[in-house]
């Protein structure tokens, strides 16, 4: 009989606790739900409009604007083209003008034909490229 209470009351020793680890818990919660709006958070300053309209008038005719579309088609300064004549368009307008080209892209095309005009527009020889994604 003396050996039934020893093993229960072995087993009332092994439960933990955790009363005081909850308490504990609920005070970091608080502290962190009242320090959080006292902390600053940096914020970045965006250009002004002007800047923008600045940057739309630097583009120059004599820009190479090549315009990837939703349907995943190529235009080369308005004009379509496909992509295995891409290369040999790009070869000309980089010895007629090496500045870099502006690629747009529209945001529903595939990242396949993006990848395809970047590289056929590095291996043309432009060394960067002005990329804007057309919503």
């Amino acid at each position: 009989m003396r050996s039934r209470f020893l093993k229960s009351k072995a087993s009332e020793d092994e439960l933990v606790n955790l009363t005081p680890l909850i308490d504990v818990l609920f005070v970091l919660l608080a502290v962190f739900i009242i320090a959080l709006p006292l902390i600053q958070i940096d914020a970045i300053q965006l250009a002004k409009s002007t800047a923008i309209k600045k940057t739309a008038s630097a583009i120059s005719d004599s820009t190479l604007v090549i315009k990837v579309h939703k349907d995943n088609t190529v235009s080369i300064n308005g004009k379509l083209t496909e992509l295995k004549s891409m290369p040999y368009s790009l070869l000309t307008s980089f010895s007629q003008s090496p500045a870099p080209p502006l690629l747009i892209h529209d945001a529903q095309a595939s990242f396949g034909t993006y990848y395809a005009v970047k590289s056929a527009i590095e291996n043309a020889g432009y060394e960067s490229v002005d990329v804007a994604i057309a919503p």
